[in-house]
């Protein structure tokens, strides 16, 4: 699988480079062929404590907390280890896909 990442503001696509970025706005051209874009544990039984920090950890609840029947709540937590929100050091956002068809940015900030 390809992946394809805006220059301007990192969104990444799956396959084909998108004619707009959906984030952005960025043209076609701002986007880069990076393979590499999405970093995968190396064992995934055994994360190392770098990774404890920065995979997310998704909670699918089947009730709905929100809205009426039909919908899915997911709770998403950075890390099975606490990732630390400091100025210095923090996850600007996280970027929400399903199927590999983007659904929202949220943007982070420090404590």
């Amino acid at each position: 699988m390809n992946t394809f990442v805006c220059g301007k503001c990192g969104y990444i696509a799956f396959d084909i480079a998108p004619d707009l970025c959906p984030v952005c706005g960025a043209k076609k051209e701002a986007f880069k062929l990076d393979n590499n874009a999405i970093k995968k544990p190396i064992d995934p039984k055994n994360l190392n404590e770098l990774e404890k920090k920065h995979i997310p950890k998704l909670e699918i609840v089947r009730k709905c907390g929100l809205l009426g029947d039909g919908c899915i709540d997911v709770n998403i937590r950075i890390g099975e280890i606490i990732h630390p929100m400091q100025t210095n050091h923090f996850i600007m956002y996280m970027d929400i896909y399903l199927d590999k068809n983007f659904i929202a940015r949220y943007h982070l900030q420090p404590e």
